[in-house]
């Protein structure tokens, strides 16, 4: 999760990363309204996904898989710079 927090403490960003039904529900709940919720896990099965929940809560979801060792070494530095280099680089 990023640190930029709204004034209800949701967050701008939510990376799930577990790839559980439990954290997917969690990182729509804390994601504020027009903050992305990116999905780099891989799920070992199905989940449930409540659209009205994403519709209500404004909350846009992008997904990512990393293939490569550079590509995984590219959503790190993301993470870990995103308030400097997320907000100009056209990443969604």
């Amino acid at each position: 999760m990023l640190n930029k927090t709204d004034f209800a403490g949701r967050r701008a960003a939510y990376f799930e990363v577990a790839g559980v039904q439990e954290t997917i529900d969690q990182a729509v709940a804390v994601t504020k309204p027009r903050g992305f919720v990116v999905v780099v896990s891989i799920f070992p099965q199905p989940i449930r996904l409540d659209i009205r929940k994403l519709m209500n809560a404004g909350v846009r979801i992008a997904t990512s898989i990393a293939y490569s060792r550079q590509t995984f070494q590219q959503t790190v530095d993301l993470v870990t710079n995103w308030p400097t280099q997320g907000r100009t680089a056209n990443y969604f």
